[in-house]
């Protein structure tokens, strides 16, 4: 298949396409907040960085897990480690 990376909105098509739900934030909308996120240590995506690593929200909807889908959570929110922040292809 072709690599493909999603961002913000490419993020959640992604997840859609891949059988994930599209929803609120249980938190509300959280824009431009400074969060640590919590990764796998063998996700290729964030490879060489530290964990966790501190980035910026923005976003006001997120994706859920309903199991079965063709990938993987592999980033959480530091908060909650409930919040999708990176899903991969499944090996």
């Amino acid at each position: 298949g072709v690599p493909c990376l999603g961002i913000c909105l490419g993020h959640q098509a992604l997840g859609m396409a891949a059988g994930y739900t599209v929803a609120q934030a249980p938190l509300g909308p959280v824009h431009g907040v400074p969060d640590f996120c919590k990764f796998k240590a063998d996700c290729p995506l964030v490879q060489g960085m530290d964990a966790p690593c501190l980035m910026t929200r923005y976003h006001s909807l997120v994706i859920q897990d309903v199991g079965g889908t063709s990938m993987e959570p592999v980033a959480w929110d530091s908060m909650t480690e409930s919040i999708i922040m990176a899903i991969q292809h499944c090996d």
